[in-house]
């Protein structure tokens, strides 16, 4: 059994990095060919691997990540009249860091936010390069510190573009989020197998133009999202006990 977990191939690719994704393309090539179960995170990804190969007889265990991730809905609002905007990540490429700060500053009168993360410098300097003066607070916070956080947010960024890397992920982010309440905001929304779920995001063009749900929708949104993940961390829980068993 192999816990594929990702597309290597594709996402060294991306980076520009062709050698090693070939290096990758033939390790990923010759486990497939091995004919074995393979461990994916989402159905999109066992689909992938199906389609690329040729291979629709291959057999799958689909299990996201769910260790450490807690379903909370006892959620505290800050004492403020602003909503507030999480995101919690690195300064990778593909988190679209540029356009978060782009959109931050087109909207940074109307929310407040919180970067937690722990490449502080990066982004402290990338407020400064935007010219920011709103309400940012940029920290580095312990793991078991971040989903208090998550609790008092309303929306958090999940900006991922339209590739192939992408629609077979099932980002640890975007399911903490989920989990704890916070509403995703999105450039597209095709991540993982979420689309095909229903989850409840907002689009970044709606939070740009104001055009958010009221109060009584959010909760809705919110609620949808609880139960997806309810639905996502029972099916995981029973692949792997077939895995096991098998």
């Amino acid at each position: 059994i192999t816990d594929m977990h990702g597309t290597a191939p594709e996402e060294f690719r991306y980076s520009g990095r062709n050698v090693v994704a070939f290096r990758y393309g033939l390790t990923e090539s010759a486990v497939i060919s091995g004919g074995g179960p393979l461990v994916t995170v989402t159905q999109n990804m066992a689909d992938h691997f199906k389609t690329k190969y040729g291979r629709r007889n291959l057999e799958f265990f689909n299990i996201p990540v769910f260790e450490d991730i807690e379903i909370r809905k006892d959620r505290k609002r800050p004492a403020t009249d602003k909503r507030t905007i999480i995101y919690a990540g690195g300064s990778q490429s593909w988190q679209n860091v540029d356009l978060m700060f782009s959109v931050i500053s087109k909207t940074g009168s109307s929310f407040r936010y919180v970067i937690l993360t722990g490449d502080t410098a990066f982004f402290t300097s990338k407020a400064t390069e935007y010219g920011l003066s709103c309400d940012v607070e940029i920290t580095s916070v312990a793991k078991e510190e971040v989903q208090a956080y998550y609790l008092s947010a309303d929306f958090g960024f999940v900006l991922r573009d339209d590739n192939i890397v992408n629609r077979v992920a099932c980002p640890t982010k975007l399911m903490e989020y989920m989990a704890s309440g916070v509403i995703p905001v999105v450039i597209q929304p095709h991540i993982g197998d979420f689309a095909h779920l229903g989850y409840s995001y907002v689009a970044v063009d709606q939070l740009i133009a104001g055009d958010l749900p009221d109060t009584d929708k959010i909760e809705a949104m919110r609620s949808n999202n609880y139960m997806i993940m309810e639905t996502m961390q029972k099916a995981a829980a029973e692949e792997a006990t077939q895995m096991v068993s098998r």
